[in-house]
């Protein structure tokens, strides 16, 4: 028997932990109860490290989050307690730019092995997704040193949610990569996701990237339940459009935002009846859809008048054929489009081609609606006509004072 048991009555570690739980929000303290007594060692821990909010290094190479991995490696004892990790960009300034930070996939393959309960994973706006070495010139994290060879993409986890806002990923393989880490995903919320497909071969021959939308097959062939709560896409071509519908449909009870871009191009493969294929009336929460004109990018020895009269038509059409999809659910319409001056380019064709009628049909067939929209790209001398010709075609919102202009100079 133990002479000094008696010395030290140990309370129920639910009581420790309740106690505990009162310094959520003071580091110091906590900081303090884990140096004081190993009692509330573990206690403590829970509370500092849950959730933690990890900044790339500036000065490390390409500015990534090497030095997470390296805390993990050096300090597996705190692995266990950590649950969410959001990662963040440092913080920059007018005086001191900073590069743009760049998540390697190998680095984040090795940072996911160490976190066995990891349950919710949130990749910030502006951060860059790469992959700039092969597994083999990473350290070997100090659990995988006894292994002959680490398997890059052999730690799947199961997470609760994974929250990706504003992240620019290198390639469409490193996307589905990073899709592959994770075997399970149960809330999955995406927002403004770009894949930048380079490099390519421009009309010059000089390498230039495109920006495009989220690879949908990689995400419906994850074989996972994906739950959408906001989404931003451009289409290319028309067999994205079905597969974009069946990765909708999975979040019909969930996605509240939707972002569709629409390349200005004159010779779209997408027809107006190809639409249909997204579902857009089974989205039942649907609150706000957003409708974009974005320049395409040219193929080689081609030259695209991004204002023709085709052009505009392609986009305006595709929008026409959405909104009489419109759900009555929806409280928000926005527009943006790339103009010139009215009566020249692509102003005055937006008034011809644009679908007025459908516009003010989907705002009276969806009585939630609190406001449209239009932001143009136009000139001063231009913008005064511009708005009254457009509060004319709908005069039905300006009534209802739904309607809003505003103009990028």
């Amino acid at each position: 028997m133990d002479c000094t048991a008696h010395l030290y009555p140990r309370l129920p570690i639910e009581l420790l932990d309740r106690t505990v739980d009162y310094l959520h929000d003071d580091p110091d303290t906590l900081w303090s109860c884990t140096s004081v007594s190993h009692v509330f060692l573990r206690s403590a821990r829970c509370q500092l490290f849950h959730t933690l909010s990890i900044a790339n290094d500036p000065s490390c190479a390409h500015g990534g989050y090497a030095p997470f991995l390296c805390f993990l490696e050096r300090t597996p004892e705190i692995c266990a307690y950590i649950h969410q990790v959001k990662f963040v960009r440092y913080p920059a300034s007018d005086e001191q730019p900073l590069p743009v930070p760049e998540l390697c996939l190998h680095i984040l393959s090795e940072i996911l092995s160490y976190l066995p309960r990891l349950h919710t994973l949130i990749l910030s706006k502006d951060i860059h997704i790469v992959c700039h070495c092969q597994p083999r010139a990473l350290p070997l994290p100090l659990h995988h040193q006894n292994d002959s060879e680490s398997d890059f993409g052999s730690s799947q986890l199961k997470l609760k949610a994974l929250s990706v806002d504003g992240v620019r990923v290198a390639t469409s393989e490193h996307w589905n990569t990073f899709l592959s880490l994770f075997s399970a995903i149960h809330n999955f919320s995406v927002s403004d996701l770009c894949i930048l497909h380079g490099p390519r071969e421009g009309r010059s021959g000089s390498a230039s990237i495109t920006e495009t939308g989220a690879d949908v097959e990689a995400l419906t062939k994850i074989g996972t339940k994906l739950v959408l709560k906001s989404m931003a896409f451009g289409f290319d071509h028309d067999k994205q459009v079905e597969m974009f519908g069946v990765l909708l449909s999975g979040s019909a009870a969930y996605l509240e935002n939707l972002t569709l871009r629409f390349p200005a191009h004159p010779y779209s493969s997408v027809r107006p009846e190809d639409w249909r294929h997204l579902q857009l009336s089974s989205l039942e929460q649907l609150k706000a859809l957003t409708f974009i004109e974005t320049p395409p990018l040219p193929a080689k020895g081609e030259a695209l008048d991004v204002f023709s009269g085709e052009a505009n038509r392609t986009v305006c059409d595709a929008i026409k054929a959405l909104l009489s999809l419109a759900p009555p659910s929806l409280e928000r319409l926005h527009f943006r489009f790339r103009l010139r001056a009215f009566g020249t380019g692509s102003a005055g064709q937006l008034m011809d081609n644009f679908g007025w009628d459908e516009l003010e049909e989907a705002a009276r067939r969806c009585e939630r609606v609190q406001r449209v929209v239009f932001e143009l790209q136009g000139r001063p001398e231009g913008d005064a006509y511009l708005q009254c010709a457009i509060e004319g075609r709908v005069a039905v919102l300006c009534a209802r004072g739904l309607l809003q202009i505003d103009f990028e100079k």
